[in-house]
């Protein structure tokens, strides 16, 4: 390049310039000692970001033991807003421009950046306080002298930047700066050339406006770099109650973030975060809500896969709200080591422990804590119920001395009076416990990875336990159960009103050991043994524990193969039971005459579900006359029968007869329009049934018609399904 070309490109000139001092003049500097003032002022206008690493490749030259030390000649360079020149000087010499009034220098004498006026002989220790820098060009470059200037600046407080061509880079550098500026309280840097500006403006009023309470930055296109500038404001910020970031682009380590920040923030309760790309989002926002709000006491995520991160996050909750009692976090995700935390802050944290101190007794039953469980559908193992075990044994609610002689003086009134019915003095008791001592009642683990190992740690909780009633195992990995152990652990815990054994491969032998345990539980009310391959003999021990236990009033053995002869041993004892589902057993008529037998003497029987076995005629006709005789049963549910026209006159007698069936399902077998002209002609007289399932039937136009056209003389019967029969779109339309 020739030299005429390079006045027209002052900063190359300047480089060769001091190119040519740095191999020439600076080495015979050293050899004249005598040389005492070497002074030099260059300026010129271009992109500053290709021109400063020149400058400061220049810079960096004069920076040594000899010029700093040695000749004390300190090299500055700085920048002039208006003529948006760089300026390249020795300290000594300053040329008067009168446009140029005002600059950001670099000091390389004490490497400080500040603000300087210009004519500088009246200016230059001016103090600023307001700076208007708006549509001055200013690129990155410049921001991130104006950073340096700002991190230890003491006087200004307005600047504003609105309208240049600051980026990224240049808005980071001015955050990172305004973290430690204590006096700047007012800026503006709108109309950028990045989003992240607006960030940094608004981070800042976060920080100065002791007045701001609610904040919207919906769709902003806010990603995790720009939120990391917003959470630096929030960690000291205390008054800001609503703050909304929806349908930005948040993933989960931008919410993360946001959550680690108001693990302790008590104030904002309001956060919307919904339309961002990360599970973690309802997490916080529940997290806030529930932290301040302390008449919440329902905590509920559930299907929202939030993981381990997501738990730890919503066990803070529980150091602020002393109020929850029921807690469901199904289909999360959760694994042991998720538990493991969970159970941690359950056993450790001491306010969980709730002292009841007024002897009134109003105040005695004001102690709250958890109550109910829901680990289901995650990926919890052993490992993790042992936590989780350990953790439920100390969740107690604890009470004075006085409350507790009260307890025992109430519990020896009652059984003297009740001493000679130990079911109702159990009963009493227990629940009277229940309102002393409220803790955990209700566990959920369906659904997870749990095997034989950690049955054994449930078991032995239910040893010690007396306030667990309801426990669901169902749909985990438990193999052959440790029949002993169960039982052990069955007979020592009194209390369980809910026994939920559904698909556990229950076979005879530990049929016989759970039996033997629950005849002695004076508390149990639901029984639940779906899906478990039982047959006749295995139904022996169910009898047995229908004999000796009078609270019973729920028995579901569905999905299994009780058969004709497993129904005759169950009929015998079936005293007390008030509902009965018997589906999926492939029970015929000498199973339905046991049973018809059993609803005769049943006087508290009120739903019978024999969905899906092999019921005719005889059997359906002796079930129909023992509930004519047997008025108590409300609910019958005989679907997917193969129930034709003709034995629908026999169902049709029971609503003649019967005057407190409220319900009556015949869905899914092939009752086609002379079936419905049985029903039809019943229902004329009937005012008791309310609900008529009658779906997946071969019911054509003419007798969807006639059960139309019996709505408007029947008005009892509110509710009649009809789906997925044979009728036309018309008639169906004209239905609806």
């Amino acid at each position: 390049m020739s030299d005429a070309h390079l006045l027209h490109r002052p900063v190359e000139l300047l480089y060769r310039i001091f190119d040519y001092l740095e191999t020439q003049i600076i080495s015979s500097v050293r050899r004249l000692p005598e040389l005492n003032q070497f002074e030099y002022f260059f300026s010129g206008a271009g992109e500053t970001n290709a021109y400063m690493g020149t400058f400061n490749h220049i810079v960096a030259s004069f920076q040594t033991p000899f010029w700093l030390q040695e000749k004390r000649w300190f090299p500055t360079r700085g920048y002039a807003f208006k003529s948006r020149t760089l300026e390249l000087h020795t300290t000594t010499m300053h040329m008067p421009d009168t446009d140029n009034f005002f600059k950001v220098e670099n000091l390389a004498e004490s490497n400080t950046y500040c603000f300087v006026g210009e004519p500088p002989k009246c200016d230059r220790e001016k103090t600023f306080v307001t700076l208007d820098l708006s549509d001055e060009a200013i690129d990155s470059t410049i921001a991130q002298f104006l950073s340096q200037v700002l991190q230890t600046g003491k006087t200004l407080r307005q600047l504003s930047l609105d309208g240049n061509k600051i980026e990224d880079d240049g808005a980071q550098h001015l955050a990172a700066a305004l973290l430690s500026n204590t006096t700047l309280k007012t800026l503006q840097m709108s109309e950028n050339s990045d989003n992240f500006c607006t960030i940094v403006e608004i981070a800042h009023t976060i920080r100065h406006d002791k007045r701001l309470n609610s904040l919207n930055l919906g769709n902003r296109q806010i990603g995790d770099q720009e939120v990391q500038c917003l959470i630096d404001t929030l960690k000291t910020n205390s008054t800001l109650v609503s703050l909304d970031l929806r349908n930005n682009n948040l993933s989960d380590i931008g919410i993360g973030l946001i959550a680690d920040t108001l693990r302790k923030n008590t104030t904002l309760s309001r956060i919307d975060l919904t339309g961002n790309p990360s599970n973690l989002c309802t997490v916080i926002t529940i997290m806030q809500r529930m932290k301040c709000d302390m008449s919440l006491n329902n905590l509920k995520v559930q299907g929202c896969q939030v993981g381990n991160k997501g738990l730890q996050y919503l066990t803070d909750i529980f150091q602020y709200n002393k109020a929850i009692v029921t807690t469901n976090l199904d289909n999360n995700e959760i694994d042991d080591n998720g538990v493991k935390h969970f159970a941690y802050v359950l056993r450790n944290n001491p306010e969980s422990i709730l002292w009841i101190r007024d002897s009134s007794i109003y105040d005695m039953f004001c102690g709250k804590t958890l109550t109910t469980l829901s680990l289901s559908s995650n990926r919890i193992c052993d490992d993790g119920i042992k936590h989780l075990v350990d953790a439920i044994q100390n969740n107690t609610v604890c009470f004075p001395i006085t409350q507790l002689l009260l307890l025992i003086h109430l519990s020896i009134v009652i059984k003297k009076y009740v001493q000679d019915d130990r079911s109702i003095t159990n009963f009493i008791y227990v629940h009277m416990v229940g309102m002393f001592l409220q803790t955990l009642a209700a566990l959920d683990l369906e659904g997870n990875q749990i095997e034989d190992r950690g049955l054994k740690y449930l078991a032995d909780l239910l040893r010690t336990n007396k306030t667990l009633i309801t426990m669901s195992l169902q749909k985990n990995r438990i193999g052959v159960i440790d029949a002993e152990h169960l039982r052990e652990a069955l007979q020592m815990n009194t209390i369980w009103t809910t026994v939920d054994w559904t698909s556990h491969q229950i076979r005879n032998e530990k049929l016989e050991c759970l039996s033997v345990a629950l005849e002695t539980n004076y508390m149990l009310q639901e029984l639940s043994l779906r899906n478990n391959r039982i047959r006749d003999k295995g139904m022996e021990y169910i009898a047995n524990v229908l004999r000796e236990n009078m609270t019973l009033n729920t028995l579901n053995l569905s999905k299994n193969s009780i058969g004709n002869d497993g129904l005759k041993r169950l009929a015998k004892d079936n005293m007390t039971l008030i509902t009965l589902i018997l589906s999926n057993n492939l029970i015929g008529d000498d199973g339905a005459k046991h049973l018809a037998e059993a609803i005769q003497n049943n006087s508290k029987l009120i739903t019978l579900n024999l969905e899906n076995n092999r019921i005719g005629d005889g059997g359906a006709q002796k079930i129909v006359t023992a509930l004519n005789i047997n008025t108590m049963p409300t609910s019958l549910n005989f679907s997917k029968h193969c129930i034709k026209d003709e034995q629908v006159s026999i169902l049709a007698q029971s609503l003649t007869d019967n005057k407190t069936l409220i319900e009556l399902d015949i869905s899914s077998n092939q009752i086609g329009e002379n079936g419905v002209q049985y029903l039809v002609n019943v229902l004329e007289n009937n005012t008791t049934l309310t609900i008529l399932n009658l779906s997946r039937n071969q019911i054509g136009d003419s007798g969807v018609q006639k059960l139309a056209d019996i709505l408007h003389v029947n008005k009892t019967l509110i509710n009649l399904k009809l789906v997925h029969n044979q009728a036309s779109q018309r008639i169906q339309h004209e239905l609806n």
